[in-house]
């Protein structure tokens, strides 16, 4: 897995250091990987937490466990290393590591943009309610977005006060 991920990383300009293994000896329970992880990774010391689980229904017990230790994580199925594998699906597995740790994939130089915030906002009606997206870049190279989503319902507009919004579509209620 690491020389896959390895040869993956080169084609993005990543580098992937050589990881810290831990065995789970029994893996019958979310406990008993947490119990593995509890003794062998520091929390302070490790970017990201790779699991290689191989029952699925597992990785909620798992994920909880990391999520309330402040550690970043990535799963991937035995079942899906086991088969035949391609350079995409170690792409693909480090791309997510990368979002996760907040790290760029690509930049794109653009130098009439210094100190520059690139803010987009999007309004899309969705029957009784309507949904605000809000996007912001947040890093010097544009590529950390800032998202945010609001829902809102509309308001009921009663026959009396229909004059205030004209156009098509308004009904009365």
């Amino acid at each position: 897995m690491y020389e896959n991920l390895r040869k993956a990383a080169s084609a993005y300009g990543i580098v992937v250091e050589e990881p810290q293994w831990v065995q789970v000896d029994n893996t019958n329970s979310a406990e008993d990987y947490n119990k593995a992880i509890r003794s062998d990774v520091n929390p302070k010391e490790c970017k990201i937490v790779c699991v290689v689980i191989f029952r699925p229904e597992l990785k909620k017990g798992v994920k909880s466990f990391l999520d309330k230790g402040g550690v970043v994580s990535q799963f991937i199925t035995a079942k899906k290393l086991g088969g035949k594998l391609s350079m995409g699906v170690f792409s693909n597995l480090l791309k997510q590591m990368n979002a996760k740790l907040r790290q760029d994939l690509y930049r794109v130089h653009l130098p009439h943009f210094k100190n520059t915030m690139v803010i987009g906002v999007d309004l899309i009606m969705n029957g009784s309610s309507k949904l605000i997206g809000c996007c912001a870049t947040s890093s010097k190279t544009l590529t950390q977005c800032y998202t945010k989503i609001y829902k809102q319902k509309m308001p009921r507009v009663s026959g009396e006060h229909l004059s205030q919004y004209p156009g098509k579509g308004r009904k009365e209620v």
